[in-house]
């Protein structure tokens, strides 16, 4: 049962990055959202699939944070900023490098404690090498429109970087706190308009109920 979850979970991963890797290549014209939000489903489908191997007792508990962790680093980077994670000046393809081979040694290190050996290999195989091998696949033609894109650096920025400057700086956190204020008011805002149930339920409510909405999430009317 064990060897029947590692390799419907491989093969769903290896099915997703070759439909990606696919879509990319033939259809390099496609709109970049819809290829950022590629790269975000194919995280969901890795990191499910290594919750799975945590749940069978696979991986252990510390072990799946520390996977599930080093997925988000790189697929934040590259759901926000395809195609530029392929420019000659990114930095992201070092990252893919770096996380690959982090990777490989916990997965490697932890082997020894599976209980089932014929499971290591298969393991080893969906949590390190998917990722690069999707990356390599989804890289841009020569004669691509995407192919010779100049990369900002100044957005190039990892999040980690900028998360260890808004904790050191008193202004920066400052600033932050303010904008992710101002982002969800704007998505309560925005939620509210396009949803008529819960527009319903809002137009029901108690009157203090009503003007707290309209002060934390700035609706001019309810």
């Amino acid at each position: 049962m064990f060897e029947t979850v590692v390799l419907v979970a491989i093969f769903t991963i290896v099915f997703t990055g070759l439909i990606m890797a696919g879509y990319i290549q033939y259809y390099e014209n496609a709109p970049i959202e819809d290829i950022r939000k590629l790269l975000k489903e194919s995280y969901i489908i890795l990191a499910l699939m290594e919750l799975l191997f945590g749940l069978f007792g696979i991986i252990s508990f510390k072990v799946e944070i520390v996977l599930q962790f080093l997925d988000w680093w790189l697929f934040y980077q590259a759901s926000n900023k395809y195609p530029y994670i392929f420019s000659m000046d990114s930095f992201f393809p070092v990252k893919v490098i770096i996380v690959t081979l982090i990777k490989a040694i916990i997965s490697i290190r932890t082997s020894f404690n599976i209980p089932f050996r014929s499971l290591i290999f298969p393991y080893i195989m969906s949590t390190v090498c998917i990722l690069p091998l999707l990356f390599a696949f989804s890289y841009p033609y020569e004669d691509s429109k995407l192919a010779h894109i100049v990369w900002d650096k100044s957005n190039d920025e990892d999040i980690l970087t900028r998360f260890i400057k808004i904790v050191m700086s008193e202004r920066s956190r400052n600033d932050y706190l303010v904008h992710l204020k101002i982002q969800i008011q704007r998505n309560i805002a925005s939620l509210y308009r396009q949803n008529k149930y819960i527009r319903s339920i809002v137009s029901k409510s108690p009157l203090y109920v009503k003007n707290f909405i309209v002060s934390r999430a700035s609706i001019e009317e309810i």
